[in-house]
């Protein structure tokens, strides 16, 4: 949204460094949450239960970026910036 020079009545993330460390530290938690998740089952040998708790997150990812694709060839975007 910052590339289009609109204008917006307040702007929340007005450093970029602290956005990406925020984003950064959003993308550890859930990670390590993910894992925890899918560890568990491991440790109780419910091999079903763990590989679908890991795929979930990768099937909604594939979602997300089929999604994006999409929209950004709709709007004449190059998808890969």
């Amino acid at each position: 949204f910052k590339k289009k020079n609109l204008d917006y009545p307040f702007v929340v993330f007005k450093n970029r460094l602290w956005t990406n460390i925020l984003v950064v530290v959003v993308e550890i938690i859930l990670i390590v949450g993910i894992l925890f998740t899918f560890v568990q089952p491991l440790l109780e040998h419910d091999y079903q239960t763990a590989f679908w708790t890991i795929a979930g997150p990768f099937f909604f990812a594939i979602v997300a970026l089929v999604f994006y694709k999409i929209s950004a060839r709709r709007h004449n975007v190059d998808p890969n910036e």
